[in-house]
């Protein structure tokens, strides 16, 4: 009898986060007869292997464990595709903790949308060192912000549906079809499979009821690297699909073609965070007060969630760095060079 769903995690020497991934999805709500846990090994020269042993020492007859040479998160996450036995795959990733009914909101959501071919949420960021501000408050505001809007979102450019790797599920006939993630992606590659499906008229939805918690590091330069390197990976998922001529198109789901807004969403990708931080460097040319009063607004806000100046203006100051780095890197790929 086949699983229901498959779920495949790539990893690479993160041992101790993988540990409390593989803890969250073996304790799942959902029939444990009824899944399977494909980890793939990227060539890591940690721990790894006996974090996975650990496990099967437990009896979880439902974890597969595959080992290749390290060639990236696209060629791992291929990799388990191919090891995968169900015919619904989810994808997470190894510093990701879910919510116990997570395998069970991907069932039933298939069940509910038997025509949808992905879907899948935003992860919910937070720190894991409790000393640099790991709030539950913060958790609880991005929650309820998630309760507000529980209907199925179309495509626009204040919101664009963006199936990520770390909390999504994608039926195994759409890689049939199209092939799998860009191994010439190093970052966003699960940016660039989403516009191939959308490209394609595949049916993305988002399931708000998809519960991942995403732990990252405090270290304000590593986030900042990576965030950059986002940046870039947007820029290049999109320029392989669209005409280089294009500067940034959007897609139209009313009218189904791609259309060219204004340059002030040059900044704009995938998020909000490009718009909002347009619109600032805008109103700090133009307008000085009013970038004043966005600046003490928005400490305002972070002081109100987190009832902390520390921790207020530690967030607003990370968050400031590593959206202008990502907007910064999204400008960047247009110097690069991509393979088609």
């Amino acid at each position: 009898m086949l699983p229901e769903v498959s779920v495949i995690i790539p990893t690479y020497n993160r041992c101790l986060s993988l540990e409390k991934c593989l803890y969250s999805l073996l304790n799942q709500s959902f029939d444990k007869n009824a899944y399977q846990v494909v980890v793939v090994d990227d060539g890591s020269t940690d721990n790894t292997q006996e974090v996975i042993n650990k496990f099967r020492f437990d009896k979880n007859e439902n974890l597969i464990y595959v080992r290749q040479e390290h060639g990236g998160t696209s060629s791992a996450c291929n990799c388990g595709i191919k090891q995968a036995s169900s015919n619904l795959l989810a994808f997470t990733e190894d510093d990701c903790i879910l919510k116990a009914d997570w395998i069970s909101q991907i069932v039933a959501f298939s069940r509910f949308y038997p025509d949808a071919d992905a879907w899948g949420c935003m992860v919910i960021n937070n720190f894991f060192d409790k000393n640099h501000g790991y709030n539950l408050q913060f958790e609880d505001l991005q929650l309820a912000k998630r309760r507000k809007s529980r209907s199925m979102h179309k495509i626009n450019v204040f919101g664009f549906v963006n199936v990520l790797a770390g909390n999504c599920a994608i039926r195994k006939k759409v890689f049939s079809d199209l092939g799998g993630f860009d191994t010439n992606f190093i970052y966003c590659e699960d940016a660039e499979f989403t516009i191939r499906m959308l490209k394609y008229k595949y049916k993305v939805l988002i399931n708000n009821d998809m519960i991942a918690r995403h732990y990252i590091t405090a270290k304000l330069p590593i986030n900042v690297k990576k965030n950059f390197n986002f940046g870039v990976g947007n820029n290049l998922a999109l320029r392989k699909h669209f005409d280089k001529k294009v500067i940034l198109p959007f897609y139209d789901p009313e009218n189904n073609k791609f259309l060219l807004r204004f340059p002030v969403m040059l900044f704009l990708h995938f998020g909000r965070k490009e718009v909002i931080l347009a619109v600032f460097i805008f109103s700090a040319v133009l307008f000085p007060h009013v970038c004043v009063f966005l600046v003490v607004g928005g400490f305002l806000y972070y002081s109100l969630v987190f009832r902390n100046i520390k921790a207020a203006a530690f967030h607003m100051f990370f968050n400031a760095a590593v959206y202008l780095s990502e907007s910064i890197g999204f400008l960047t790929g247009y110097l690069r060079v991509f393979k088609r």
